[in-house]
């Protein structure tokens, strides 16, 4: 014999409470709540409700028990997160605690895992990196970024890449080397700063792409086609109405003068003394963040001089901007522009290609010119790799100076006698 009695059922003596049963919430009755004198809470059944504050706002909360302990949790702003939305994360989160797992603890990793994603980092490590080496260069390293590595890995938490995740980036990419070197350093990084447990770029690139499959700059290094390729540059008329003075004449003098792309074209022409025959790159404007002096051969003397005369812009960059902005200084795809699409050296020959050509001729030929490894890297900025060495050996800007002059007019006038 068996009597109900309000919630409970009597068995004999003893009394037995039935679970209460809770009607649950609908959407039409949270959007007809609204804000009273105080806090008010409307229970949708299992640990969830929703809090209707003073001033209107309307929010979910989840309340349960881990640890023998009473806690809660926030789950959204209404209309923000829905009805629906918040039965799901409650749900999860009894799924959570049914496996001893704490739902708060688990929602905290998540947040961290948001802000902790590769592109924050990156870019945190970019900023970082600014202060050491010149401006432009980062800028390019960032482009570098955007095009190969953020669409693929950019919205991903920094703890779930893989290595695979990284070989499928360097298997795709251009600019493999750059990108592997730069990952490396990224990923050392967040190992200091962001508890990474290792480097995932602790393999050698050799190990997972072959020679072949490594990008690196095209650049033109056999006698006869460097012969054509300076033949067209010289050719190349900027008095064509097609054609603009600044590319031209820089792409003119590029050949003869092996800084990086990025560093000439921030040249100002307070930097150029054509008396004495000197171009001073700031270390501002340099990958080594080192001042540096570049001795003008005559045929970029020469060059200068003619470019000074046409210019029909007041600008305090040596090559402004092809829109005539005095501002701004020429874009390196501007000059990029004339050497693949006017020229026609696509797949040939890129603006930092010049840099290899001179290398590859100055090492071929030291018989003949008589410089050192030492002198044909200093012409290129490129500091001594014997750190030994260079601790005694110390950078200064007229180091060499001498020895360079000759190697680099040597070497101009080795162009122009092909």
């Amino acid at each position: 014999m068996k009597t109900q009695i309000n919630n409970g059922t009597i068995y004999g003596t003893k009394r037995f409470y039935m679970a209460r049963i809770v009607k649950q919430l609908t959407d039409t009755e949270i959007k007809k709540s609204i804000a009273k004198d105080k806090i008010y809470k409307l229970s949708d059944g299992n640990g969830l409700y929703l809090v209707v504050k003073t001033n209107g706002t309307k929010f979910f909360r989840y309340d349960f028990i881990f640890g023998g302990k009473r806690r809660s949790m926030s789950f959204g702003v209404y209309p923000g997160t829905t009805l629906k939305e918040a039965r799901d994360k409650r749900d999860e989160a009894r799924k959570q605690i049914e496996k001893n797992i704490n739902p708060i603890q688990t929602k905290k990793i998540a947040k961290d895992n948001q802000k902790n994603t590769f592109k924050i980092i990156a870019n945190e490590w970019f900023s970082n990196l600014e202060k050491s080496i010149a401006k432009q260069t980062a800028t390019n390293y960032k482009k570098t970024f955007e095009k190969n590595v953020y669409p693929k890995i950019g919205n991903s938490s920094i703890h779930e890449l893989t290595r695979k995740d990284i070989i499928n980036i360097l298997k795709t990419s251009t600019n493999t080397k750059r990108i592997y070197n730069l990952l490396t350093r990224i990923f050392s990084y967040s190992t200091i700063h962001y508890d990474l447990k290792y480097n995932i770029c602790d393999f050698k690139i050799n190990d997972v792409i072959t020679s072949s499959e490594t990008k690196n700059h095209t650049a033109i290094i056999e006698e006869k086609n460097i012969k054509d390729m300076i033949l067209d540059i010289k050719n190349l008329n900027y008095e064509d109405e097609y054609y603009h003075y600044s590319p031209v004449m820089a792409l003119k003098i590029l050949p003869y003068i092996f800084m990086r792309i990025s560093s000439l074209l921030l040249s100002k022409w307070e930097h150029i003394d054509l008396e004495e025959g000197i171009w001073f790159f700031p270390a501002a404007n340099m990958k080594t963040r080192k001042d540096f002096i570049y001795p003008i051969p005559l045929q970029v003397k020469q060059l200068l001089i003619k470019l000074k005369s046409i210019c029909v812009v007041n600008s305090e960059f040596v090559f402004h901007s092809a829109q005539n902005k005095p501002e701004k200084h020429l874009s390196r795809a501007s000059v990029s522009s004339y050497l693949v699409n006017v020229l026609k050296y696509k797949g040939q020959m890129t603006l930092h290609g010049f840099r290899a050509t001179f290398s590859t001729i100055s090492y071929e030929k030291q018989e003949e010119h008589g410089y050192s490894e030492f002198i044909i890297e200093a012409c290129l900025a490129h500091s001594d790799s014997n750190k030994v060495r260079s601790a005694y050996n110390r950078d200064s800007k007229m180091k060499y100076i001498n020895q360079k002059r000759d190697l680099i007019q040597w070497y101009a006038d080795f162009l122009d006698s092909l």
